[in-house]
């Protein structure tokens, strides 16, 4: 889901995500709740260009709901899968871009 937030000061349009989280699933990958509220917290205070900014989460008895930036890039673990192969050297130079 995206929705369109106010302006920000320069008059632009922000654009905000939803992203919905089944906490099945989180269950069924042995995943406790208390360890994903614990990344939640840790996620909403990166401030990094290289990751998908996290403004608000919360819950309700079957889902967690995350509110985000957009992300125009697409999935990266998609586009690692597309990657022609490569030297570990090379591989470790991209991860380090990435990463930076």
């Amino acid at each position: 889901v995206r929705h369109k937030t106010l302006r920000d000061k320069d008059n632009h349009s922000r654009f905000r995500v939803c992203k919905i989280i089944s906490k099945a699933k989180a269950k069924q990958a042995n995943t406790p709740e208390s360890k994903v509220r614990e990344e939640f917290a840790v996620l909403k205070q990166l401030d990094h260009p290289n990751v998908l900014r996290l403004f608000e989460d919360f819950e309700d008895e079957e889902n967690f709901y995350l509110v985000t930036e957009t992300c125009r890039g697409g999935d990266l673990s998609e586009y690692v899968k597309c990657l022609e192969p490569m030297d570990a050297f090379t591989y470790e130079r991209w991860v380090g871009k990435v990463l930076q």
